[in-house]
């Protein structure tokens, strides 16, 4: 009787072990691909930002530009006053 008991004990937990071992490896499984997703989507967002970066540089560069060609036009305007 003592012999069934234990070997009941082990086969149950055995079977505790096996849904445990099962269970994390569908929450592991689960961060993952959640891990992934967030990763996708944060390369996304950094590309985006880089083009607006890029984007607005341009802008810069182009209003500098705009400035320094008004300035030399001004700059003859008043030599020639």
């Amino acid at each position: 009787m003592l012999e069934d008991l234990k070997k009941e004990i082990h086969e149950n937990t055995g079977k505790q072990l096996e849904a445990f071992k099962k269970e994390t490896q569908k929450c592991l499984k689960e961060l993952q691909e959640n891990s992934i997703k967030q990763e996708i989507e944060v390369n996304k967002n950094m590309q985006d930002l880089k083009r607006k970066i890029e984007k607005i540089k341009k802008t810069q560069r182009e209003r500098t530009l705009e400035i320094e060609t008004l300035g030399k036009k001004s700059g003859t305007i008043d030599a020639n006053i």
